[in-house]
């Protein structure tokens, strides 16, 4: 297998991911994602409420809601960190933190994964296939995943990005090809 500068940047990605996730450990993962996703949805729905009571601060409308959206945000982010951390340091005290950090790489792992398959999505979309792309020994791999996760978005995107694929597709292994 001969690996192109764009297959060692995919592997940097997964390798990246899986060591950061591996020393920050399963449960700082998750309430990481879990605090990014709670603090956006909080603040989307309560955002108008602290809006106005720092309007009598701020007194430009659209930088009172932003300040308000990011304050909930950030906040909920901040607390759900501390509480992963906390429970972090419970599972090293009572001796789980080895398999804290071992769950914690396979979540960075299929984090990687999941990049990789957003970057190629992106690529196979909206620019016209390169010479390293194509010829990458990992890119239909991850052209598997992005043609997974095209059906959850939009058709329009969904559409880009299955053409991208089709150009891209002679290079992929027989397994990865639709037998027609």
């Amino acid at each position: 297998m001969n690996l192109n500068y764009f297959d060692w940047f995919l592997i940097a990605i997964l390798g990246c991911s899986t060591v950061m996730a591996f020393v920050r450990g399963l449960l700082i993962e998750l309430f990481g994602l879990g605090g990014l996703i709670a603090g956006v949805l909080l603040a989307s729905w309560n955002y108008p409420a602290l809006a106005a009571v720092l309007g009598h601060v701020i007194t430009e409308t659209a930088i009172a809601n932003v300040v308000a959206f990011l304050l909930i945000a950030v906040g909920v982010m901040i607390l759900s960190a501390l509480v992963g951390k906390a429970l972090h340091h419970t599972a090293d005290a009572i001796g789980l933190g080895i398999f804290d950090r071992l769950l914690g790489a396979v979540f960075g792992y299929l984090r990687g994964c999941l990049l990789c398959v957003a970057i190629l999505m992106s690529i196979t979309a909206f620019l016209p296939p390169t010479t390293a792309v194509a010829k990458s020994s990992l890119t239909p791999y991850f052209l598997a995943g992005a043609h997974a996760v095209s059906f959850v978005v939009p058709h329009d995107l969904r559409q880009l990005i299955l053409n991208g694929a089709e150009q891209l597709k002679h290079t992929a292994p027989d397994w990865i090809k639709r037998h027609e």
